[in-house]
């Protein structure tokens, strides 16, 4: 089973183009997977594990592979592991996770079961109940429902039975005794399964199996021809931590195929070269390395390489031949072939099939028909194959165009043997386009030919030809020098031997000469040509090759390193060398594409991934490209591979040493010449042998330019401004000269002296002041214009004053302004009124404009607007601003008596005059200028920013926003809530805001408190204030007058909290409070009964209604309170529970008599002559409203009338008990003064009565008020406030309270036994 898996997985991954990173084996009937897992962890962890075989040993693999690799591995086996077993197997859930199994039959599911397993359910069902289980029998261990073996059973079963129903009445009363029937039978059985092809389990939902086939008279495949095989599905499945098995689509397989059949692609390459020369040899080598390395590796999964080599023998007509038989073998393409002499005939014979050429050893430019044919690496610079462009001819190699390069740039780019005079020697057929390639370079480094001849291949034997023919080509040479001999001679051709018969003639006649020679030539066979006569030790003139690929036997090129073990693995006795590695290239190379397409890819689609990918990096990351199509438009195409050109140099002992190499930009050349001129020399035409220009030129390419003035041109040809202090007065500098008697003017750039009051600076580079007269001029230029430009926002009136306070003065009874900070109004033009204009104060009757006077810089008295006498109404705000009117604001600001209009003009006038006489230069420099002028500005623009910051806050503003913080502290998230009951705020709440503003508040009333206090706390959120603080549920309503003083209303508040209500019932809803300022149309509603006063009162949850009393019972004059008096009435009438109406005061609440008596007639007096009816309203519509609700009801304003005087009545009569009580109280206690009295005399002498008398009546006053306030009905306990001539306990002598204070003791503590000295002490 093993191989099988093996062969199914290496097939599956070779159509992806993936290979088995590790395998591992056990043997079949054991346990010891230990050596498979061995084997498997000499290489990195997989990422995913094939398991095939049983399921004890592969549960044991698994668990021991989690120990190496982890949790992270994937596993998947396949169905006949047992997977039941295998699950149980693997025990716990860290074994079980990233397992899976596929599976021949669909997973068993209680949740979802499919149509084939809810039918064998039914079936199961039906069994069970046929059979009794409870009898020992082979039927007795049934599992609970279907699982993956006895499905898979039940569908063989099925199969069965529909085969034997399509023939029933041929099986009825079958004689299984008759052998002959019973195989004719089995045979017509099995007929009619093959006939039949698709057999249907289920016509329902047509789960069926097949086709099956036989293999006789089978005239197509894919239908069932030949196939035993019935289910063509396999289902993924994948193990959870319980062990059970669930449904993993992403591993379902539809197929059509019957069963595995591995399919193995043979491509076949072909090659024809000169098995005879090492060249020849060696690409052979390289080539096939390649091949058998990727066959090796499975690189291309089950696809091989074979390669076909043909011997051409350095024969034209060979070659063409040879690449016939290739063509009639159907080979994939050609690689690796030819020579520089044979090429040509290969590609012409390739024309007949279409056939991808890569790679081509020769230059040929004769080869101009079109042809559809190719070579793919072929060693060789076939010009046709480059240009015009051909898609089929894949060129590896550099062009010749880049060897030439590669030389030049060693020997006089990088001056590594620099030289002047260079000749050419060039195959009169093959060397050609190499020495036309070596000339366009020369051109472009600004050198000419010196001397060129050509030469032609003859036979390698005798030697004496070859040397003729070098004498002959020598001469041939030396006839075309100009003067001396050359210094370095290029030698263009591929025949080794004539090359060094050349080299060895040439340099007896110039010694000196240095030699070079293209790759063509091929580097080992030269080195055996000049090492022949050497005796082992090369000492003849200095030789160079150009190459075409990197060093073979370099040890940091991980590619080259690769190249070297493959050949060895090919054969051990192989060298490297530049032939076989430029073949191992071709060879990787075709590999790499092949890895890139698909099973069976043609040659089309071959050469269509190459200039689709554009880039091919092959295995050890050498790249190839870019390959590009010719399209017609002005993207040329491109197939040349390799960009890279190497210099290698002979040694002694005829080895190469690389010494140099030119990388071309892949992206924009393509082997053709750079028709540039070298560093900055220049040239007309390409033609043209390029030139320098002139010292105090420059370049452009084609063109030498004169430097301008104030430049130079440098050696690199370039114009360099000239340094500073110099300057070139002239075009065409070739240097600058020094400016020592002045500066250079930066507009003409002639030196000029410096200008009167001015001096050159000690380096020569300028004229400057000395550093002293820098200070003095900018260090007042400098704070003028910050000056003039802060005093700018107040000449034009641009800032307004500031308020702190608006009041009407106690002492001369006119009211007062007070500015925060001076206020900059002067008194001139007395006669003329002074305006301005008030804004933001928070009063409706502030905010307009007053006639005002100056009392000091920071007061402002208000003035009648028309008739400019004092004002004597009260108009109380801590915040707003105020503005001089215009022409005022720019005629009556000023300080010191000046207006600012007249300091600003003056300012100006000065500094503008300091800035026009620039004694500093500062304006011939506009960046200096810029920066010290704009930090001016900026400066005053930072002042005028931070006066701004730091006045703009008065005292009330700071106080809110420490509040602010403070109810920030308490309360973080302050949210929005219902209107109405949810928003009541505590007595502490209340009194913690009057403290904390209470020097601002004074007497001033409610209107003050929600313009100046109330909405600048509430302006970020837009709550009320309940809901910043932190709403409560409301236990009292709260009926007052906004004109109230707050004070009073607090004191009022403060007693009423501490005399009635219990801490649950300190929270208090009070409109100015608990409505949200900001939203008041919303908080009154559409109508009466929509208003936040009715949902409050009306919600359930108050007890009561306080109304705040002052002396004159202002809040029964006003609408709204008529409003909450009347609901009161209602609610009080409705729920006996609800308290009623508690009338507050600051001496306490009236209702329970804990007020003065002076206080309590005051108000009896004031509401024996009030009417309700007369109550009024801000709104006219409100007291309309309210009116009409208090008619509607029954007994209309005097029922109102009658509650209200009926619930004072009843306060005085608590006010009468309570003082009677008291009276009574204080008559005994005075009964029983005189006895005091002498007690007191008789121990005057011992005794410090003053000290003792005085604390008694403290104490005293504390104990009488308890015992009398306890001593009311009700249990009320009396709010108290010790107050100058508020109570009668002020006018108890002191010898009476110290009586009582000692009659109350001796009572208390009439169970104690005091010491005499205790007791005279009392």
């Amino acid at each position: 089973f093993g191989q099988a898996g093996l062969d199914g997985v290496i097939s599956a991954l070779g159509a992806y183009r993936l290979s088995i990173h590790s395998y591992g084996t056990y043997v079949r009937g054991t346990e010891f997977v230990q050596a498979g897992l061995d084997n498997m962890t000499k290489f990195s962890p997989p990422e995913f594990v094939v398991l095939v075989g049983t399921y004890a040993p592969l549960a044991a693999f698994v668990k021991s592979a989690r120990k190496v690799w982890g949790t992270n591995i994937l596993f998947c086996a396949l169905s006949f592991v047992g997977s039941e077993q295998f699950s149980a197997a693997l025990g716990s859930p860290e074994y079980r996770r990233n397992v899976y199994v596929t599976q021949v039959v669909e997973i068993p599911s209680l949740d979802q079961p499919g149509h084939m397993e809810s039918r064998y359910r039914k079936a199961l069902n039906y069994f069970e109940e046929s059979i009794d289980l409870s009898q020992e029998s082979e039927c007795s261990e049934i599992s609970n429902g279907p699982d993956l073996t006895s499905t898979e059973g039940y569908l063989v079963g099925l199969l069965t039975t529909k085969t034997i129903q399509k023939n029933q009445q041929e099986f009825i009363d079958l004689n299984l005794t008759n052998q002959t029937l019973l195989r004719l039978k089995r045979e017509q059985f099995l007929n009619t399964v093959y006939d039949a092809g698709l057999v249907q389990l289920d016509d329902e939902y047509g789960f069926r199996l097949g086709p099956y086939g036989e293999t006789s008279g089978c005239h197509f495949t894919g239908n069932g021809c030949g196939c035993n095989q019935g289910m063509r599905k396999v289902f993924g499945s994948m193990i959870r931590d319980d062990g059970t098995f669930q449904r993993y689509s992403p591993l379902d397989l539809d197929f059509d195929t019957c069963g595995f059949k591995r399919n193995v692609w043979k491509v076949v390459f072909g090659q024809t070269v000169s098995t005879a020369t090492r060249f020849g040899q060696a690409l052979y080598q390289g080539t096939l390395a390649a091949f058998e390395a990727a066959n090796r590796e499975s690189r291309l999964g089950d696809a091989t390489l074979s390669l076909v080599t043909l011997d051409e023998g350095l024969n034209a007509t060979a070659a063409g031949e040879n690449t016939r038989k290739l063509l009639e073998q159907n080979v994939y393409a050609i690689v690796s072939s030819g020579h520089p002499e044979t090429v040509h005939e290969i590609v012409k014979t390739a024309d007949l099939n279409a056939m991808p050429v890569i790679g081509s050893p020769a230059d040929l430019r004769d080869l101009r028909q079109p042809f559809s044919g190719g070579v793919i690496g072929s060693p060789a610079h076939l010009r046709d194959l480059r240009q015009p462009f051909q898609d089929r001819e894949i060129n590896i190699r550099a062009s010749l165009y880049d060897e030439a390069l590669c030389m030049i740039s060693f020997f006089i780019d990088q001056k590594q043997l620099p030289v002047q005079r260079v000749s050419l020697l060039c195959d009169s057929v093959l060397g050609v386009e190499a020495c036309s390639a070596m000339d366009q370079v020369l051109r472009t480094r600004g050198l000419e030919v010196s001397g060129r001849a050509n030469f032609t291949r003859v036979p390698n034997d005798p030697i004496q030809v070859l040397q003729e023919a070098a004498e002959k080509s020598i001469d041939a040479l030396a006839a075309t020098l100009p003067h001396a001999g050359p210094e370095l001679l290029i030698l263009a051709g591929s025949q080794a031997s004539l090359i060094a018969e050349l080299v060895q003639s040439a340099h007896r006649r110039w010694e000196g000469c240095v030699f070079a020679a293209f790759a063509s030539v091929g580097a080992e066979e030269l080195s055996a040509d000049l090492m022949r006569t050497a005796n082992g030790k090369y000492e003849g003139p200095r030789i160079f090759v150009s190459q075409v690929v990197p060093d073979p036997s370099s040890s940091d090129n991980s590619f080259v390193q690769q190249y070297r073990r493959d050949l060895q693995a090919l054969n051990g006795s192989i060298t490297p060398s530049f032939a076989s590695l430029e073949g191992y290239i071709t060879g990787q190379f075709v590999v790499e594409v092949l890895w890139r397409l698909p099973y069976g890819s043609g040659r089309a689609s071959f050469l269509d991934r190459i200039y689709y990918e554009r880039n091919i990096v092959v295995k050890g990351g050498l790249r190839l490209g870019d390959f590009r199509r010719d399209l017609g438009n002005d993207s040329q195409g491109c197939n040349q591979g390799f960009r890279t050109a190497y210099l290698t140099e002979m040694r002694s002992n005829g080895s190469f040493k690389y010494v140099w190499n030119v990388d071309r930009d892949a992206q924009s050349t393509c082997g053709e010449p750079d028709n540039n001129c070298a560093g900055r020399m220049v040239r007309a035409s390409r033609s043209d042998v390029c030139r320098l220009c002139s010292l105090g030129q420059s370049s452009n390419g084609t063109h030498c330019t004169p430097c301008p003035k104030g430049t130079f041109g440098d050696n690199s040809f370039n114009c360099v401004t000239c340094l500073e202090g110099s300057t070139s007065e002239e075009e065409g500098q070739p240097q600058c000269r020094q400016c020592d008697d002045g500066i250079i003017n930066p507009s003409s750039l002639i030196c000029e002296p410096c200008r009167i009051g001015w001096q050159v600076d000690e380096h020569r580079h300028g004229c400057d002041q000395t550093p002293l007269f820098w200070i003095i001029v900018l260090g007042i230029t400098a704070p003028l214009l910050v000056l003039t430009l802060a005093l700018l926002p107040f000449t034009c009136g641009c800032i307004p004053v500031l308020l702190d306070d608006v009041t009407l003065d106690s002492d001369s009874e006119c009211l007062m302004v007070k500015a925060h900070g001076p206020h900059f109004v002067i008194n001139i033009f007395e006669r003329i009124p002074l305006r301005m204009q008030f804004s933001d104060t928070g009063d409706p009757r502030l905010d307009k404009e007053f006639q005002v006077q100056v009392m000091s810089k920071h007061k402002l008295k208000l003035l009648h607007p028309e008739t400019g006498s004092p004002i004597t109404d009260s108009f109380e705000s801590s915040k707003g601003t105020a503005r001089l009117t215009f022409p005022d604001r720019i005629l009556r600001a000023g300080i010191f008596g000046v207006p600012f209009v007249v300091l600003q003009g003056l300012l100006l006038v000065l500094v503008i005059s300091l800035i026009g006489a620039d004694l500093v230069g500062l304006l011939q420099d506009p960046l200096l200028a810029s920066c010290v002028y704009g930090g001016a500005v900026l400066m005053a623009m930072v002042l005028h920013w931070m006066s701004r910051k730091l006045k703009w806050q008065n005292p009330l503003k700071r106080r809110q926003k420490k509040y602010r913080r403070e109810l920030a502290r308490v309360h973080p998230y302050p949210v929005s809530c219902p209107r109405g009951a949810g928003r009541a705020v505590t007595e502490q709440q209340v009194a913690t805001l009057f403290s904390t503003f209470s020097d601002f508040i004074r007497d001033r009333n409610m209107y003050y408190i929600n313009a100046n206090i109330v909405l600048p706390l509430t302006a970020a959120r837009k709550l009320s204030f309940a809901e910043l603080a932190g709403p409560n549920n409301v236990a009292w309503f709260v009926s007052h007058y906004w004109g109230t003083s707050f004070k009073h209303f607090v004191e009022s508040l403060c007693l009423h909290a501490q005399t009635i209500a219990s801490a649950a019932e300190s929270n208090y809803w009070i409109c100015s409070l608990s409505n949200n300022q900001w939203s008041i149309s919303e908080e009154l509603g559409h109508s009466w009964d929509e208003s936040s006063f009715y949902l409050t009162l009306r919600s359930g949850l108050c007890v009561g209604t306080a109304m705040i009393l002052d002396a004159d019972a202002l809040p029964l004059t006003r609408s709204w309170c008529l409003f909450e008096v009347l609901q009161t009435f209602l609610l009080t009438s409705e729920d006996a529970k609800y308290k009623g109406l508690m009338l507050c005061t600051t001496s306490g609440v009236l209702n329970l008599g804990c007020t003065s008596v002076d206080v309590s007639m005051a108000l009896a007096g004031r509401l024996a002559e009030l009417r309700l009816e007369d109550a009024q309203a801000t709104d006219q519509r409100d007291k309309e409203m309210i009116e009409n609700l208090v008619g509607s009801m029954s007994g209309g304003f005097e029922a109102v009338n009658h509650f209200v005087r009926q619930v004072f009545r009843e306060a005085l009569f608590k006010m009468k008990e309570r003082f009677e009580n008291e009276f009574g109280t204080l008559t005994q206690v005075l009964g029983k003064a005189y006895s005091a009295e002498h007690l007191l005399a008789e121990h005057a002498t011992q005794q410090n009565p003053g000290s003792l008398l005085h604390q008694a009546s403290k104490r005293l006053e504390a104990t009488l008020l308890e015992r009398s306030s306890s001593s009311l009905s009700g249990g009320h306990v009396c709010g108290i406030r010790l107050r100058k001539n508020s109570s009668t306990i002020g006018h108890i002598p002191t010898a009476m309270a110290a009586l009582e204070l000692m009659r109350i003791s001796d009572a208390d503590k009439e169970s104690d036994v005091h010491s005499d000295a205790q007791a005279a002490s009392l």
